[in-house]
């Protein structure tokens, strides 16, 4: 599937994709709460309070674990462990993630050369 390099490729199943060249895969995360209170924010969820949303989210991931396993054997897609890098975003804005995700890429960048 992937033939070149220079690729950002988002889903949840990416870390598990095989390449032939040097991948990072990277999670961006945020607190439960943090992500419901964010998702209320878009237009699609008016009215939905920040529970229900947790509760959307909770069972979307459960769903998504059962699907993955069966389908790819995929015991945890989330789980950190298949992520090269981790950024919670919880308590901070897009810009500042940003740049921490750069500085640990270009971190690991220069650990593997």
């Amino acid at each position: 599937m992937c033939e070149t390099d220079n690729l950002i490729v988002e889903g949840r199943i990416a870390p598990f994709l095989k390449c032939g060249f040097q991948a990072i895969n990277v999670k961006v995360a945020v607190e439960e709460g943090e992500g419901a209170r964010r998702q209320s924010l878009r237009p699609e969820n008016k009215g939905k309070t920040v529970l229900e949303l947790k509760a959307l989210a909770k069972r979307r991931t459960n769903h998504e674990r059962e699907h993955y396993f069966s389908l790819h054997g995929i015991r945890d897609h989330l789980g950190d462990e298949n992520f090269d890098i981790v950024i919670d975003t919880t308590g901070v804005t897009a810009d500042r993630a940003f740049e921490v995700l750069l500085a640990k890429i270009r971190g690991l960048l220069k650990s593997r050369a």
